[in-house]
């Protein structure tokens, strides 16, 4: 049996073990010096290099699930590759037949490092850093090429907090029809894509073109999803990658409306439509993405999901404007399944509303009233 956890992309190739213990000195194409292993994913191995040409630090990511017999057509276009909200790629090579990409090295971690687990983070701050992933999806297809593996691990911070896409180790090109390979990480795949996959032999998925733009609108929804939620929008259990794609193609999303009843409907129906199981009901391009969040309404109160304090179930906070500040908890009663919601000013503690007393399966639509009342 082999388990694969959600957050793993395809990666039907074994890893050579040579490229992915390096030691520091190590020359790569006569050019890069390795300095440090940065790190190593389900596709590739990273490395901080010192690129004796250019005179500068870079990050060197081997790309180990591709096959060295197959041409890298993506490699020329990938070259040169920068612009806004866009890791710049330095070059794209090869080391005995294994292609690897060399960036600059970001050092200010990932927007998968803000996402407080089970948790997320602020509505405006997840709409904000998709926006920017958006517009950095957007050069990329004007490359020609799809990203494919779109993810918080993939968005980096710079150093003035704005969200860069990297690691275009998965990059393909777009055909005449608009069409790239296979591959993706499940928890952020359009499931069109998990479809092609689990209705074809394995060997014949490097054949398979099923993924187009709306593919990485998809994937941009559903990051977006992740960072509101704090979890993926879908965690596959399955115990190989057939297993795995066909729930990806079957299995529905997390629904917002329950999982996070502190989101804006406005954003809430941005996420609905890129994640649209339809591709053709999806946002056309990144760029109608981007202006869709643009074009949200703002609620007066802002709402964002806390850390539970202790013994609490959910808890929650509403800033904004001239409004006071509030708090909303939820509560365990010790009644079986029963929980109270209570709403209270954060300054001098005083009751916002009446307490009230509901199952649990009632809390995601009581807390979705209040959020509505306390506006």
């Amino acid at each position: 049996m082999l388990a694969l956890p959600h957050h793993a992309n395809l990666c039907p190739m074994s890893s050579p073990p040579s490229l992915t213990a390096l030691n520091a000195g190590f020359i790569i194409d006569q050019r890069y010096e390795v300095v440090r292993k940065l790190g190593q994913g389900a596709n590739g191995v990273v490395y901080e290099v010192q690129d004796h040409r250019m005179g500068q630090r870079s990050a060197l990511k081997f790309l180990l699930n591709f096959d060295p017999s197959a041409p890298w057509e993506e490699a020329a276009v990938l070259t040169g590759l920068e612009g806004e909200f866009v890791l710049p790629v330095r070059n794209a090579h090869h080391e005995s037949g294994i292609p690897f990409i060399v960036t600059e090295i970001a050092t200010h971690g990932t927007v998968k490092d803000k996402i407080k687990p089970g948790v997320g983070m602020p509505v405006d701050q997840a709409a904000q850093w998709t926006q920017q992933a958006s517009r950095g999806t957007a050069r990329v297809h004007d490359r020609q090429l799809l990203h494919l593996d779109i993810k918080p691990d993939n968005l980096f911070l710079d150093a003035h907090g704005n969200a860069i896409l990297g690691d275009l180790g998965l990059a393909s090109l777009r055909d005449t029809s608009g069409h790239g390979r296979f591959g993706g990480t499940p928890a952020t795949m359009a499931p069109e894509v998990a479809q092609a996959a689990a209705s074809t032999p394995e060997e014949n998925w490097p054949s398979l073109r099923p993924t187009s733009a709306r593919s990485d609108v998809y994937s941009l929804g559903a990051t977006l999803h992740w960072m509101l939620t704090g979890r993926p929008p879908i965690e596959p259990t399955g115990a190989d990658w057939p297993q795995i794609f066909h729930e990806v193609a079957t299995v529905e999303p997390r629904d917002l409306l329950e999982v996070a009843p502190h989101v804006p409907r406005g954003v809430r129906d941005v996420v609905r439509t890129a994640m649209d199981r339809d591709p053709a009901m999806r946002y056309p391009t990144p760029s109608a993405l981007d202006a869709a969040l643009g074009r949200r309404a703002r609620p007066l109160r802002n709402w964002t999901r806390l850390v539970p304090h202790p013994g609490h179930h959910q808890c929650f906070t509403g800033t904004g404007g001239s409004k006071r500040d509030l708090a909303v908890c939820v509560v365990p009663t010790g009644a079986r399944t029963q929980h109270s919601i209570r709403a209270f000013y954060l300054q001098s503690g005083q009751r916002a509303c009446a307490e009230s007393v509901v199952s649990l399966s009632q809390v995601p639509a009581a807390l979705r009233s209040l959020f509505r009342r306390l506006q």
